[in-house]
């Protein structure tokens, strides 16, 4: 069964932050960027809720082109929430 990726608001914020970094060069380029790394996101945790590294009690991340996506899956209601989006060289 698949879960559903649900984006907190500081995820969205942190979507918008990407997208302002990104376009100073090149904005189209930063609108393909960040719509693929939420497709990304959505399908890759929408099937594998689980699979990311555990990090504390239940939160997980994992490395997407050089963003670390940190999230919770929530077994029970069948959701994931994403709670932040970050430059891996930033953490």
């Amino acid at each position: 069964m698949k879960y559903d990726v649900i984006f907190t608001a500081l995820a969205n914020d942190d979507f918008y932050k990407i997208i302002d970094f990104i376009s100073i060069d090149s904005p189209q380029d930063a609108l393909i960027f960040v719509g693929k790394l939420q497709s990304r996101i959505k399908n890759n945790l929408s099937v594998l809720p689980f699979s990311g590294v555990r990090y504390q009690n239940e939160i997980r991340y994992f490395i997407y082109d050089n963003y670390v996506v940190v999230y919770e899956p929530i077994e029970k209601e069948k959701q994931v929430l994403v709670y932040h989006i970050s430059q891996a060289s930033k953490q």
